[in-house]
């Protein structure tokens, strides 16, 4: 990599995680880079993906996607004029390829694409003509949230009674093994959210509350529903608030015969396949793919008098079908 910019300035480099380009946790970090040099500029290592052939990684043992990022900054540089960002990708392939491209590259050449100067904005390319005028998804739905996290695989079963014999496992097993078949959610060490002595006074929306901790129970367990695991994985799950680490009450409270829930990537963008699944079961975290996370966007009214839709009035659904503003 060269520049024929003169070397009266100082600068800086590292390698890091690619979801630091538009991450939510990455943001403040962002502002700061811009607040504090004057010019960036940002090398995609990585863009076939997460976990790519061996033969594609800068670092054979890293199957994160990374990126290289530079910046340079002058003396006087403006805390309130933020710095112009600048990105490349490197070319798909051998990493020797990539290699051999980063010896070829230069600051001042023509092939980098300018990214957003809000403070907090992603290390990305703006996006142009007419997809940068589409909606985002979070613009057309009154609410998102994440899908379920149980914490624990024994909740989530292909049938029902598989379920059942696992609840009734549990609660007869000697006290001395119950929170080992539990299997506790811990923080350092340290019992958390969710264990086997847990008092959870609230039930899910929908459901009776059951105040006996799971340790003491001894009646049958709430019977089972069906649950959106994975994109075309149905299953079930116990929707008891006893042994849910993050059951999201908000998507409990919308479920209806009638509901529809609609999962995508928010911080990542799928590499194959659809850009959004959609199911009528309350959705797993991992839903969309098994990974990676994502929002659940209810569509449409639960059964519940009173109850909002999560469309935004403009999308609200007639006698023939869903109204475009």
């Amino acid at each position: 990599m060269t520049t024929t910019r003169p070397l009266t300035r100082a600068s800086y480099a590292f390698i890091t995680v690619a979801g630091f380009l538009n991450g939510p946790g990455f943001e403040k970090m962002r502002d700061y880079l811009r607040r504090t040099t004057d010019e960036i500029w940002v090398i995609d290592c990585s863009p076939e993906g997460y976990q790519p052939e061996v033969n594609t990684r800068i670092f054979e043992d890293v199957q994160q996607p990374v990126c290289i990022v530079l910046a340079s900054r002058p003396s006087g540089t403006n805390p309130e004029r933020p710095a112009t960002v600048r990105f490349r990708v490197l070319p798909a392939g051998h990493r020797r390829d990539k290699f051999s491209a980063l010896r070829s590259l230069t600051l001042d050449s023509a092939d980098w694409a300018e990214c957003p100067s809000e403070w907090r904005a992603s290390f990305l390319p703006q996006s142009v003509g007419a997809w940068s005028t589409y909606p985002e998804l979070d613009e057309l739905f009154i609410y998102n949230g994440s899908g379920v996290m149980p914490g624990r695989t024994w909740v989530i079963a292909p049938d029902a009674e598989s379920l059942r014999q696992r609840w009734q496992t549990l609660i007869n097993a000697p006290s001395d093994q119950k929170e080992r078949l539990f299997h506790p959610h811990l923080l350092k060490g340290r019992p958390g959210d969710r264990h086997s002595n847990r008092l959870v006074a609230q039930g899910l929306p929908g459901y009776d509350p059951r105040p006996t901790r799971v340790a003491n129970e001894r009646g049958p367990c709430i019977p089972p529903v069906r649950y959106g695991f994975r994109s075309f994985d149905r299953q079930w799950i116990i929707p008891d608030n006893r042994l849910i680490n993050r059951p999201n009450p908000e998507l409990w409270a919308s479920r209806s015969e009638h509901q529809v829930y609609l999962t995508a990537l928010i911080q990542h963008a799928p590499s194959a396949g659809p850009a959004l699944t959609f199911t009528g079961l309350i959705p797993d975290l991992h839903h969309y793919k098994g990974s990676f996370g994502g929002r659940v966007f209810p569509s449409g009214a639960t059964a519940t008098p009173g109850c909002r839709i999560f469309l935004p009035p403009s999308l609200h659904t007639s006698d023939k079908g869903i109204r475009a503003p």
